[in-house]
């Protein structure tokens, strides 16, 4: 089982690829490289799209493309890939609902699970204490300007 959902995407050509969903993009993105191999005649673009990760990083985007994809109805439907240098393939939430895919998040079947967790919380509540940290002494540069008084003239 993935940490990550994935879905066989299929090209209109019948070549198939998987791609990492990811509900919180809006965006699909896919490398150089899945391009070339998956659709090398595909008709790139230049794109205006800027994408900043959740660290607050850009992604660094080249083009895009737009790819026909079979749908879950078995229709062909147009989707906009950014294309990225070095990226996973990603299927975004736009690409997502235009296909009409869904995204099912099953619970744990595992018995009394709520019991072992709640064991767990306790057992790791009551682990104190362990750690030698040792002190450090930070050099400071500058003037305390906060600790500075300041003359106020009357008159």
């Amino acid at each position: 089982m993935h940490p990550i959902p994935i879905q066989d995407v299929t090209l209109q050509s019948g070549t198939t690829h998987e791609f990492n969903v990811d509900t919180g993009s809006m965006e699909s993105i896919i490398s150089t490289a899945v391009l070339r191999s998956i659709c090398p005649q595909a008709e790139i673009r230049p794109t205006s799209v800027r994408i900043l990760g959740v660290t607050d990083h850009k992604l660094s985007l080249i083009d895009e493309v737009l790819l026909i994809v079979h749908s879950t109805e078995h229709r062909l439907v147009p989707i906009r890939f950014l294309i990225a240098k070095n990226s996973p393939s990603i299927l975004g939430l736009t690409a997502i609902r235009a296909l009409n895919h869904s995204v099912s998040l099953h619970t744990s079947s595992m018995p009394n699970v709520h019991t072992r967790l709640q064991r767990l919380i306790v057992k790791c509540f009551n682990n104190t204490g362990g750690m030698d940290v040792q002190p450090v002494k930070s050099e400071v540069g500058g003037e305390p300007i906060f600790l500075k008084r300041r003359l106020i003239h009357y008159g």
